[in-house]
């Protein structure tokens, strides 16, 4: 826990007087959102069998494993988005990769391994 908000706190966006700059026009249902929904999906279900099947863990510890490796990847993605140039951190994105997430545990836990 002390790692992953180590982490975050390293990834602390600064403001920037370009940061009031109007963000580009985010559509809900996009390609791009399509990709963040297919990752998230395609990194939970592999951390879930690696630490179901490899580690031998049980299901919930590895729905909680997975379900927390695979959001801080997504947070870090938006996060490090925020601090780029064109400033393209998207709440909306954040939710498809979170729906990802849970579709990719829910994928693997049901179908079994």
């Amino acid at each position: 826990m002390l790692l992953a908000f180590s982490f975050l706190i390293g990834f602390y966006p600064e403001i920037r007087s370009d940061s009031l700059m109007i963000p580009p026009k985010d559509e809900w249902f996009s390609e791009d959102k399509f990709h963040h929904f297919a990752h998230s999906a395609a990194i939970s279900s592999s951390v879930y069998l690696i630490a179901n099947n490899i580690a031998r863990t049980d299901d919930n510890t590895s729905f909680y494993i997975s379900f927390s490796i695979s959001s801080l990847i997504g947070l870090s993605k938006e996060i490090k988005d925020s601090k780029d140039e064109k400033g393209t951190a998207s709440s909306k994105d954040l939710i498809y990769d979170i729906a990802g997430v849970l579709f990719g545990i829910l994928l693997v836990s049901i179908g079994g391994s």
